[in-house]
């Protein structure tokens, strides 16, 4: 039992804990982490009500995004499959997921773009956008597929994947998601099983 939930647990945060970025090799030049510039309040305040809207399912009003969030990540959100997304987004995973779950994790990864975009956001907001993906998934599980050996597999991988978004929250204190290397998760994996 305990070797199972472990292998879930390492699964589930291995699907989950993306985007993960490799060391760059020996005398390679990394691109520099971009900064994170000060934004008027409007700009604040429009983000937060675009946050606000995806949070609650409004995704058309969210994609009134500003000026400073297009300048900051450097895309404007599209309309794709009935979502705001990330036109460039994607699943983040180490293993292949379906095609179908394409615009859910675009539309999930403008949501975590949208939480360092007003930051401080609240963790129920986090939350809700885990969950949003999850429901998006799950349906797109009861779309692609009868209920057969490949719906099973497809619900199973939306567990795993659960399991993995509750777990990643719960080691990021519920904020806003960061760019962190396979050691850095690792590292904070540790000392948040050890502190509790």
């Amino acid at each position: 039992m305990i070797r199972s939930t472990t292998s879930t647990l390492i699964l589930a945060l291995a699907v989950s804990t993306a985007p993960m970025s490799a060391a760059p090799a020996a005398g390679a030049v990394s691109d520099p982490a971009p900064t994170p510039v000060a934004e008027p309040e409007w700009d604040r305040t429009m983000d937060r009500v675009a946050l606000d809207a995806l949070v609650t399912g409004e995704d058309s009003a969210a994609l009134a995004v500003s000026g400073s969030f297009v300048g900051r990540f450097g895309y404007t959100p599209e309309w794709q499959d009935a979502m705001a997304v990330a036109p460039a987004g994607a699943c983040s995973s180490p293993i292949p997921l379906p095609d179908a779950f394409r615009s859910p994790c675009a539309a999930h990864d403008f949501g975590y773009d949208l939480l360092r975009a007003v930051e401080p956001a609240s963790s129920k907001a986090r939350r809700e956008l885990d969950m949003r993906l999850i429901d998006r998934l799950g349906e797109q599980c009861a779309e692609s597929s009868p209920p057969t050996g490949a719906h099973w597999s497809c619900r199973i991988l939306v567990e795993a994947i659960s399991r993995g978004l509750r777990v990643n929250t719960w080691r990021q204190d519920g904020e806003p998601p960061l760019e962190e290397s396979v050691s850095d998760i690792l590292l904070s994996l540790v000392r948040k099983v050890v502190a509790t």
